[in-house]
């Protein structure tokens, strides 16, 4: 059994504006589409198992940044692979290198779901179809778990609109990512760059819904909690650590170095 990888370009609606190096949100999009593209070479894609009333559901992710990101027109390469599968989880754990480089890895929790019942369906059916290869990049899976959270950072509240939205009419997870990083101080992006990130997804919503995002200051300097919710039901918890940037590469010396290469 061999892993499967494909290579992404990064173009500018990838990249932060202040520096164009690749966002970690759309990171773990091309990750997810790595994903999707393996799925699809198994005939199990979303598209695959909607026949027999079934979807793909995401419900944990790591990821790790080992390096600063690439900049736009860079092209980094995903490799993913099966590395856990149990009677209702599938597990995929991945890695991302640019020029040869690891620069970053994680992993996925999947699930299968009745689109009507929302109950779970059994994914070890499918062990034979998608083999596994018994390589944990963060050690061994384990329960989700936040750290302890103090004092509260900030709240704010987000109406769901057309962009956030997914084929399966639900809010795509990388939504959530943007709304936790809309909790950030001003500029905060521009001095910090991210380093992990853990997510769990509790319930999906829907166009027009409003959500709640917090975010709570823990005991690790720069390592947030933030917690989104919908009338007090908790949709999405995240936990965020940042470091502060030692690339203080300009968009001036960013477009020289493109010139120049």
């Amino acid at each position: 059994m061999s892993k499967f990888s494909n290579e992404y370009n990064i173009n500018v609606d990838n990249t932060y504006p202040f520096n164009l190096r690749l966002k970690p949100v759309a990171l773990s999009m091309f990750v997810q589409d790595t994903v999707a593209r393996f799925l699809t070479s198994k005939n199990l894609a979303s598209f695959h198992i909607i026949k027999d009333n079934l979807i793909w559901i995401i419900k944990e992710m790591n990821i790790d940044l080992i390096k600063d990101l690439p900049f736009w027109t860079e092209d980094i390469k995903i490799e993913i692979w099966v590395s856990e599968i149990s009677v209702l989880k599938v597990y995929t754990d991945y890695k991302v290198y640019h020029n040869d480089e690891l620069i970053a890895q994680g992993n996925i929790l999947w699930l299968i779901i009745d689109k009507n019942t929302k109950k779970t369906y059994r994914t070890d059916k499918f062990v034979d179809k998608l083999g596994q290869i018994d390589e944990l990049v963060l050690g061994p899976h384990t329960k989700f778990s936040l750290p302890e959270q103090k004092e509260k950072h900030v709240e704010i509240t987000y109406k769901i609109n057309h962009g956030d939205v997914d084929h399966n009419d639900h809010v795509n997870n990388r939504s959530y990512i943007r709304i936790a990083e809309l909790t950030a101080p001003q500029g905060f992006e521009q001095t910090h760059m991210l380093k992990k990130l853990k997510i769990k997804f509790n319930k999906e919503t829907f166009l027009d819904d409003i959500l709640t995002c917090t975010a709570y200051a823990t005991e690790t300097p720069n390592n947030f909690v933030h917690k989104i919710t919908k009338e007090n039901d908790s949709i999405c918890d995240i936990e965020t650590l940042w470091a502060e940037r030692t690339d203080k590469t300009t968009i001036a010396e960013c477009n020289l170095n493109l010139i120049k290469r």
